[in-house]
C-alpha cells in the first residue's frame, strides 16, 4: 500500500464444516463482522474474500455491499468487485482465470465470473481457466505456495499473452512474488492481476492514495509501487 495508508484487520468467523457453508455464513453475517471495528475511524471497508460473492451471485453481492455501505457511511467493496473495477479500467475483453480452488468453490466461481462478464458497462469473456494442482492442509488455500503459480504461468505463456488480462483467483494464496518473477522473466505486456492486488488498488483509490486511471493501474500491476518493498522483505533480487 502507498505511504499514509493503514489496515485494520478483522476475521470472518464460522463453525460450519464445509467451505460453501462457511462462505454463505460469512456473507449472511457481514454486518456482525463489520461490527468488530467498533468506533475505529475507518474510511473504507474491504472484504478480502471472493467466495462470498460466488455463493450469492453478483446481483445479491452488489446489493448487500451497497446496503452495508449505506449503514456504515463508508465505501464497501469485496475482492471480487475490486477485480471487476480493475477489468473495467483496463477495458479487458478477454480474461484468463487462474484458479487455486477445490472442486466445490471452482464450480461456484465460473458462473460468477461468466455472469460478471455479461455486464453492459464493461463486458468481458472468460477465455480460459487454468486450475492449479490440489494441495492438502488445514485450509488448502493457505497451504499454497507461489511456485505452483510460477509453473502455471510459465506453461501457459501463449494463453497469457493472448488475453487482455489475467486474473489470479484466491485471496489466501501468495501471488505478488510470482507476478514479479513472471514480469522479470518475460517482460510480457498482459496485465497480471490477483484478487488481493486489486483489493489493495481499490482501497488506495478509495482513500485518495492512488489515481483511478489506466496508467496507475498498469503501474500497480507491474509492481512499480510494491515490488521494491517485496524484494527487500523476501530477499529477492
Amino acid at each position: 500500500m502507498p505511504p499514509g495508508t493503514s489496515w485494520l484487520n478483522a476475521r470472518l468467523l464460522s463453525r460450519e464444516q464445509t467451505i460453501i457453508a462457511r462462505l454463505t455464513q460469512y456473507m449472511a453475517e457481514l454486518d456482525r463482522s463489520a461490527g468488530q471495528f467498533g468506533n475505529a475511524p475507518i474510511e473504507a471497508l474491504a472484504l478480502g474474500c471472493t467466495g462470498t460473492g460466488y455463493v450469492v451471485g453478483p446481483a445479491q453481492e452488489d446489493a448487500l455491499l451497497s446496503s452495508l455501505a449505506q449503514r456504515l457511511g463508508v465505501p464497501v467493496f469485496s475482492a471480487a468487485t475490486a477485480v471487476c473495477d480493475a477489468l473495467r479500467c483496463l477495458q479487458a475483453g478477454t480474461v484468463l482465470l487462474v484458479s487455486p480452488y477445490d472442486a466445490a468453490v471452482y464450480e461456484a466461481s465460473l458462473p460468477y465470473w461468466q455472469e460478471r462478464g455479461q455486464s453492459t458497462q464493461s463486458p468481458f469473456v472468460v477465455s480460459h481457466c487454468i486450475s492449479l494442482p490440489s494441495v492438502k492442509g488445514f485450509h488448502p488455500i493457505y497451504a499454497r505456495q507461489s511456485e505452483a503459480l510460477d509453473t502455471a504461468l510459465d506453461q501457459n505463456r501463449e494463453a497469457v499473452a493472448a488475453a487482455d488480462a489475467v486474473v489470479i483467483l484466491g485471496t489466501g494464496m501468495p501471488t505478488l512474488a510470482a507476478i514479479k518473477r513472471y514480469r522479470d522473466e518475460t517482460g510480457g505486456n498482459t496485465p497480471l492481476l490477483s484478487c488481493m492486488l486489486c483489493l489493495g488498488w481499490q482501497s488506495a483509490v478509495t482513500l485518495g492514495a492512488a489515481s483511478n486511471d489506466l496508467q496507475t493501474l498498469l503501474a500497480w500491476s507491474r509492481g512499480e509501487t510494491w515490488s521494491p518493498r517485496l524484494s527487500q522483505r523476501l530477499g529477492m533480487p
